[in-house]
């Protein structure tokens, strides 16, 4: 809405409903982020790859953190999904 107020109800789609939308036509990208004291949300790898196994989607995604718990969860969960690790740092 702050950018128009046509768009005040418009709301953010769920991964699965992205998912649905992408049907593997394209590589997604999916970051998982921390809370506001940086600390990994207990269990959203594990939704995050059970949505991923629900959808056939885990040749055609890509996870991403910084937070690398959520990585070693998902090496075990999804052992053939793409995950990077993010790192804060200048070039």
């Amino acid at each position: 809405s702050w950018f128009d107020p046509a768009f005040a109800t418009e709301t953010v789609p769920t991964l699965g409903q992205v998912l649905a939308l992408a049907q593997g036509k394209t590589k997604l990208l999916i970051e998982l982020k921390t809370d506001a004291n940086n600390l990994p949300y207990a269990g959203l790898a594990k939704a995050v790859a059970d949505t991923l196994r629900n959808f056939g989607a885990e040749s055609w995604c890509v996870v991403q953190s910084f937070e690398p718990s959520y990585l070693a969860e998902f090496a075990q969960l999804a052992p053939k999904l793409e995950r990077h690790q993010l790192i804060l740092g200048e070039l």
